[in-house]
């Protein structure tokens, strides 16, 4: 069973092989011990960055993800983050 949790530092180094670049907030989709996803959001100059790193393995689990997706765009908007399509 897929679960979504927030991301350390180890979660981002262990699903990309190597530190993130910037400062992140970002969400692990997690399945046997192992992150099979990332998803978050950083600011890039004077705007935020919404990313979303999922595989087939995160889509296996459509509606997890489609809750997921709700919970960080709830998310965004409370920290007032405006959101652009």
């Amino acid at each position: 069973m897929m679960t979504i949790i927030p991301a350390t530092a180890e979660m981002l180094l262990e699903y990309y092989g190597k530190a993130p670049e910037r400062t992140v907030r970002a969400m692990a989709a997690i399945e046997n011990d192992r992150v099979i996803g990332i998803a978050g959001v950083y600011i890039e100059l004077y705007r935020a960055v919404a990313f979303a790193d999922i595989g087939d393995e995160v889509r296996a689990h459509p509606f997890q993800l489609a809750r997921a997706t709700q919970l960080f765009i709830r998310d965004v908007k409370s920290r007032g983050i405006p959101i652009h399509a």
